[in-house]
């Protein structure tokens, strides 16, 4: 799981699915960043919390924002915005598929989602 600080994100399926869930900038705090030596990603199992090792996990699950996305499905992921993937492939055996464009965004823009700003959002 992880922001990707600084680039916003527009993620479209081609093949299979994918279920994602989201959290706003303010939530970085209870998904513990700092996982794979980068504050971009979390250094809990989101998808198989383990809420005695990581206890604030139990504040920020209920908080996700959940989107499930099918072939031609599309999207938006602002910048700041902590995510969290699975993919399901496709009923015929197929390889799933899917396409993410990344954006870089001005360091003004980058400035305000590090700080929790986004959407109005604050813990």
């Amino acid at each position: 799981m992880g922001n990707r600080a600084g680039a916003e994100n527009l993620l479209c399926v081609v093949r299979g699915a994918k279920s994602v869930q989201l959290w706003p900038p303010g939530c970085a705090p209870l998904l513990y960043p700092g996982g794979g030596e980068s504050a971009l990603f979390s250094r809990a199992d989101i998808f198989e919390p383990d809420l005695q090792a990581w206890p604030l996990l139990e504040r920020a699950l209920p908080l996700a924002l959940w989107a499930h996305l099918g072939p031609g499905d599309a999207l938006y992921l602002p910048c700041g915005w902590w995510h969290a993937v699975q993919t399901t492939p496709p009923p015929d055996g197929e390889a799933a598929m899917s396409i993410s464009y990344w954006a870089r965004q001005p360091d003004s823009k980058v400035a305000r989602t590090e700080g929790g700003e986004a959407a109005g959002f604050r813990l």
